[in-house]
């Protein structure tokens, strides 16, 4: 169930601003800060949001408004925000036996792209995959079939250069049972740059033989340590294409079946499915369902005349109607379990981002208000 959360952004100067109020549509003191709009959770497909890939701002009429602290000259300001970005990350085994599968990949994953697209969601598509030509085994024969190429408009179609970046991108790797889970982890630095930091991000492992030299829990702890200071892979999830069982050459794998499971990703099955269509179509629903809405707000530049000031903001929300004041911590790492809301940056700050706590509730209310208040003393959350 998804939700759009409403953010009311209020940049403000001191009363001690000696600009004329009435040159500026002035308001009473006291007065509202203007509608907040806020969009009920719901699945039925009349309230699903129309969201851009970008925060849309509208600039009405400016007021001036007592804030948290004495009065203060205030500039209302109303602000769209965004459904979290998606990433996939595919892996893709080249060996003689996929040619069937690798041709499936090719033909469906712009239809995958452009379904999540559709939801008003920001997709990035990574494929580590042989480049589109095949390999000499040494004796007069190929052990690789031709490699993974993708057409415009996802890719360039520009074999093998097919990257079209950020929104796609190859990263060259020849794919067997051998390296199929170690290539996302070895080739991280390739493609992390292409990856958000709030993003719900999915991989795509796709063999006809069971994955060795590793297991499925030595692979999430591998894929936990790859970047254990940020957020970056708190919400992931695993699917993988793969035989459920023996059927021609393609033997069942344990290990994508364990990490199925234990990430709630999708399973396909290869011996009863060479056409990928229904399986990515299946993703791309899975992924759209478990989208919400993200939990930081850029900070818009101040309006000619006024200032930012970092020790002046403060953040308040509305869960179902109940109204609330938080309170800033100095970090992410400070804000545990505890609800509060801190900068991207101490220093030079461009976002506004809510504690985890904060932000479950946020999600999970059934309507939700979020006003950033720009121009009296910051409330501190005591240590």
């Amino acid at each position: 169930m998804r939700q759009l959360i409403a953010l009311c952004v209020v940049l403000a100067a001191c009363a001690a601003n000696t600009a004329d109020p009435s040159s500026r549509n002035a308001a009473t003191p006291g007065a509202s800060n203007g509608p907040t709009l806020v969009v009920p959770n719901s699945t039925d497909s009349s309230h699903a949001p129309d969201v851009s890939h970008q925060t849309v701002i509208e600039r009405p009429p400016v007021t001036t408004e007592p804030m948290i602290e004495g009065q203060c000259g205030a500039v209302t300001q109303m602000a769209q925000n965004t459904l979290q970005p998606v990433d996939i990350i595919f892996s893709v085994d080249t060996s003689g036996s996929m040619r069937e599968e690798v041709a499936s990949v090719k033909k469906n994953l712009n239809a995958l792209s452009q379904q999540i697209k559709d939801s008003g969601i920001d997709v990035h598509v990574i494929v580590i995959s042989a480049e589109g030509t095949g390999m000499d085994d040494g004796l007069g024969g190929l052990i690789f079939t031709d490699g993974v190429c993708i057409e415009a408009p996802l890719g360039s179609g520009m074999c093998p250069m097919d990257s079209k970046p950020p929104g796609y991108a190859h990263v060259i790797e020849v794919i067997g049972q051998w390296n199929i889970l170690d290539a996302y982890i070895t080739h991280y630095p390739d493609y992390k740059q292409y990856l958000r930091e709030s993003s719900v991000k999915t991989l795509v492992s796709i063999s006809d033989a069971e994955v060795s030299l590793t297991t499925a829990g030595d692979f999430i702890a591998a894929v936990k340590a790859l970047d254990p200071n940020s957020a970056m892979w708190s919400n992931w999830r695993y699917s993988a294409i793969y035989a459920h069982s023996a059927c021609g050459m393609a033997e069942p794998s344990a290990v994508h079946a364990d990490l199925v499971a234990r990430t709630m990703g999708v399973a396909g099955d290869l011996c009863t499915q060479q056409d990928f269509a229904p399986i990515f179509t299946q993703i791309a629903a899975t992924l759209v369902d478990v989208v919400q809405v993200s939990c930081d707000w850029v900070i818009p530049a101040p309006p000619s005349g006024e200032t930012f000031e970092t020790n002046k903001t403060n953040v308040q929300i509305s869960l179902d109607g109940a109204q609330e004041t938080l309170l800033k911590t100095q970090s992410a790492e400070v804000c545990a379990m505890r609800d509060g809301w801190f900068y991207d940056s101490e220093t030079t700050p461009t976002r506004v981002m809510v504690c985890p706590a904060t932000c479950a509730r946020l999600q999970s209310a059934g309507t939700a208000g979020v006003s950033v208040l720009f121009g009296c003393a910051t409330q501190i959350l005591p240590d």
